[in-house]
């Protein structure tokens, strides 16, 4: 599941605006600002109907304030500028690292399974035999 959300994270990631930059460093903080959102957002739409929605509110917002805390402007730039140059690749390289060192999980998965109502007791053990016994002939 971890997967699958990390990978749906990154496909709202690489969908921003085309913008005319020809370098990373040209992208602005107000660009880096509306990519943050536009990605979070993304984040929660793909995420809709697939489960709780408050967990997916916890997960998308938990996986976006690791990403601000870790990623310095230069990748928020870098990953900016290869989603707007249609380079996947490029923009995964970036936020890889970061999204393997979050600590967010999705809630459906890090849940405890809770135990059985109708559990019923475990089987007792017999005692151990008192040697073996010979082949039956």
């Amino acid at each position: 599941m971890k997967r699958r959300s990390l990978a749906l994270l990154v496909a709202a990631l690489i969908s921003a605006p085309v913008a005319a930059q020809n370098e990373p460093s040209e992208v602005t903080d107000a660009e880096i600002a509306k990519y943050k959102t536009s990605s979070e957002a993304e984040c929660r739409a793909g995420a809709a109907g697939k489960g709780d929605p408050k967990d997916v509110e916890a997960f998308c917002g938990c996986i976006f304030a690791s990403l601000n805390g870790s990623m310095t402007r230069a990748e928020w730039q870098q990953a900016y500028f290869y989603s707007t140059k249609s380079e996947p690749a490029r923009v995964r390289e970036v936020l890889g690292p970061h999204l393997q060192k979050s600590e967010c999980r999705p809630q459906a998965a890090a849940a405890p399974k809770p135990a059985p109502t109708d559990a019923q007791p475990a089987p007792q053990r017999k005692a151990p035999a008192q040697g073996l016994r010979p082949p039956s002939k």
